[in-house]
C-alpha cells in the first residue's frame, strides 16, 4: 500500500481543542524513495493542513521505511479522516514558528506568543510572554531531599533543597510547523556543592497552537541508602498584577469537575452586590475594592495566598488552602482520580499546566503558593513533599537464594542507580482568566492526548514488524484463538484496576505469577512479582494494538514500554 495513507484518531473522535500532533508513518520497501520526503495532510472534507515531515528509518535499499510527521490541528477544521500524500505542503497560518538564538538564550515565536529558554543557570524557561505582557518566568526544576541522620535520641531528618542547573539547550528540530528544543542538566543543591539527578527537558511547539508539550525526564544516580527523595517537580513564577479579588486559582478534580475560587472571596455575612459575586466566581473582570459598594466590610475578608491539589494515592485527592505560612491547612475539596491540570493568574492572564496519567503516577500535586504578592509560585509536583519520602532501597538485606527465590543480592546488582522516569506536561499561558469549560477541555485533552494512526491494514500490509495476522474469525478454531487473546486482555485490565497497579515507578508494567493459595499475585517473593518485559508483554500489547487498533490496548502498550524502558533497564 503506497500514498495517499489515510489516517483516523486512536479514540475515534476528533479532538475538542486545538493541538499540536505527532506520529509516524511506515511505508513498503521500494514505496517511498528518499528524494520524495514532500508530504500534505488533507482533511475529510478536502482542507488542506500544513504538516512537516523528516525521515525515522529506512529500508535496505534506501527506500524510506519509516516518516515522522508533525501537523497542528485546530478546532473546526479536523475531521474523522485525515488522508497523508506526497507532495508539497502549505505553510502553517497564520505565521510558520521562528526561532532566535544567542550564546545565552533560544527564544522561540509562534505569533504573538514567545518563550525564552536559557542555556544555562537554574531556569530552563526564562519567560512566556504574550506580546508585550510576561504571563510566565523563572521555569525551573526542585528537588526535595530528605536527609535522615541516627542519633542518641532517636531520628533526625532535614531537608535539603535542590533546583535545575541548566548545561546545554539545543534546537534539536526546527520547521515552520513543529520545533523541539533539547535542554539538558542536573539539580545542584542550595545548600552544598552537590550536583546529582541528571536531566533531559524537552520542548514541543507547534504553529498557531498555545500550549506547549514538556517532557521531563530524570535518572537516578544517588545512593539508595542515603538519598530519599522527599519531592520532584516543576516551578513557575506567574507575575500578578489585579487586586486579590481579581486573581484565580483553578484545580481540576474530577471529569467534570474544578475548583474555581479567587485569592479573595468577595462573599460574607454581607454581600451587597450578589451578581458582582457571580461574576467574581466565573473569573470576570469586576471593579477594585475602592470602587464595590460595601468596601468597609469587603476589606477584612481573608485573603488566601497558597492552594494545593494533592494525588496521594490512585484513589484519592485532597484539595486545600491557606492564608499563610504561620496557618494551618484547611480542606475545601476532595474526589478519587484528579484530571491533573492547575492554573493561576488574575484577569490579564496567568499560566495553566497539566499532567498527562497525573493519578496514574501518584503521589503527584499542584500547589500554588505567594498568591498574594506580586509573583505567585506555581509548582508541579512529579513526586509530592505531602507523600512519605521516595525509599528506593533493596526490600531485604540478606541473600534469600538464587534457587529458592529466583533472585539473590550481589553486590551492584541491587541498587536502583540508573532508573529513570518520565513525566509529559502541557504549559498554556493565558491573557485572561480563562473559562471553566476552557480548562476542563484543555485538562481531557491532556489526560488522553489525541494521536493519528493508520489502519491495523495498512500496518500489516507493510511488512515492517515481520510476520503476523490480521484478527481472522471465520472458522470455530480461529474465532476462539482471537476470543482468547481479547479475553487476556480484559482479565490484565482488569487487574491493573482491582489490584491498583498505579504509582510512579509501578504505573504501566503487570505482575506475572499468581499465588492461588493466598490468592494474590506474587509480589513479595523475589523474581515472581513485576513482568518487566519477561515473557515479552510489551511485544504482545503492541502486536495486539497493531492488529486491532484499539485505543485501549495502545495506551496499555505505551505505559509499559515507558516503564520497561526506564525503570527496568539500566
Amino acid at each position: 500500500m503506497t500514498v495517499p495513507l489515510q489516517l483516523r484518531w486512536l479514540d475515534e473522535t476528533v479532538p475538542t481543542v486545538s493541538t499540536g500532533i505527532s506520529w509516524g508513518v511506515p511505508w513498503p520497501q521500494g514505496s517511498v524513495k528518499t528524494d520524495s520526503l514532500a508530504f500534505h495532510l488533507t482533511s475529510e472534507q478536502g482542507t488542506a493542513v500544513p504538516v512537516q515531515s523528516w525521515p525515522a528509518a529506512y529500508w535496505p535499499d534506501g527506500s524510506l521505511k519509516w516518516t515522522g510527521h508533525a501537523a497542528s490541528i485546530r478546532m473546526g477544521t479536523a475531521d474523522t479522516f485525515l488522508t497523508l500524500a506526497q507532495g508539497p505542503s502549505p505553510s502553517p497560518e497564520p505565521v510558520p514558528l521562528t526561532i532566535r538564538e544567542d550564546s545565552d538564550f533560544i527564544e522561540v515565536v509562534n505569533g504573538t506568543r514567545i518563550c525564552r529558554i536559557g542555556r544555562s543557570g537554574p531556569s530552563l524557561i526564562r519567560s512566556f510572554a504574550i506580546g508585550e505582557r510576561r504571563i510566565a518566568e523563572d521555569g525551573h526544576l526542585v528537588c526535595i531531599r530528605e536527609v535522615r541522620t541516627e542519633e542518641a535520641m532517636g531520628l533526625t531528618i532535614r531537608e535539603e533543597h535542590f533546583v535545575s542547573q541548566v548545561d546545554s539547550a539545543i534546537v534539536e528540530q526546527a520547521g515552520e510547523t513543529r520545533v523541539v528544543v533539547k535542554i539538558g542538566g542536573r539539580h545542584r543543591s542550595e545548600s552544598s556543592d552537590r550536583l546529582w539527578l541528571p536531566f533531559t527537558v524537552r520542548l514541543y511547539f507547534f504553529a498557531g497552537i498555545d500550549t506547549v508539550r514538556m517532557v521531563h525526564s530524570f535518572v537516578f544516580d544517588g545512593d539508595a541508602e542515603q538519598d530519599f527523595i522527599r519531592g520532584l517537580g516543576v516551578r513557575f513564577s506567574v507575575p500578578l498584577r489585579q487586586q486579590f479579588h481579581n486573581r484565580h486559582i483553578r484545580l481540576a478534580g474530577e471529569e467534570t469537575g474544578l475548583f474555581a475560587e479567587p485569592v479573595k472571596v468577595i462573599a460574607g455575612r454581607r454581600n451587597h452586590s450578589p451578581d458582582l459575586y457571580v461574576r467574581q466566581i466565573a473569573g470576570e473582570q469586576i471593579p477594585n475594592i475602592e470602587d464595590l459598594p460595601g468596601n468597609q466590610d469587603i476589606h477584612p475578608m481573608a485573603v488566601w495566598d497558597a492552594f494545593k491539589l494533592t494525588q496521594i494515592s490512585a484513589d484519592s485527592f485532597t484539595i486545600q488552602k491557606r492564608t499563610g505560612a504561620q496557618s494551618a491547612w484547611i480542606t475545601a475539596a476532595s474526589g478519587r482520580r484528579s484530571l491533573g491540570l492547575a492554573f493561576a493568574g488574575d484577569t490579564e492572564g496567568g499560566l495553566a499546566v497539566g499532567m498527562k496519567n497525573f493519578w496514574q503516577l501518584h503521589p503527584t500535586g499542584f500547589e500554588v503558593e505567594k498568591a498574594s504578592t506580586d509573583a505567585a509560585e506555581v509548582s508541579v509536583w512529579l513526586w509530592s513533599p505531602d507523600a512519605p519520602a521516595m525509599d528506593l532501597r533493596h526490600y531485604s538485606t540478606e541473600d534469600h537464594g538464587l534457587d529458592a527465590s529466583y533472585e539473590d543480592i550481589e553486590p551492584g546488582f541491587s541498587t536502583p542507580y540508573g532508573i529513570a522516569r518520565t513525566t509529559e506536561l502541557t504549559l498554556c499561558p493565558f491573557d485572561r482568566t480563562p473559562s471553566n469549560d476552557d480548562l476542563l477541555s484543555f485538562a481531557r485533552a491532556n489526560a488522553r492526548p489525541a494521536q493519528l494512526v493508520c489502519a491495523p491494514e495498512h500496518y500489516h500490509s507493510v511488512g515492517a514488524f515481520g510476520v503476523w495476522s490480521l484478527p481472522d474469525r471465520s472458522q470455530p478454531g480461529k474465532r476462539w484463538i482471537e476470543e482468547q487473546m481479547d479475553d487476556a486482555i480484559t482479565f490484565y485490565q482488569g487487574q491493573i484496576e482491582q489490584r491498583r497497579w498505579y504509582g510512579f515507578w509501578d504505573f504501566g508494567d503487570v505482575m506475572h505469577s499468581y499465588d492461588p493459595t493466598r490468592h494474590t499475585w506474587r509480589y513479595d517473593i523475589g523474581g515472581f512479582a513485576w513482568a518487566n518485559t519477561e515473557l515479552m508483554p510489551d511485544l504482545w500489547l503492541w502486536y495486539s494494538f497493531l492488529r486491532t487498533g484499539r485505543a485501549d490496548i495502545f495506551r496499555m502498550a505505551e505505559a509499559m514500554t515507558r516503564h520497561t524502558q526506564e525503570v527496568d533497564s539500566y
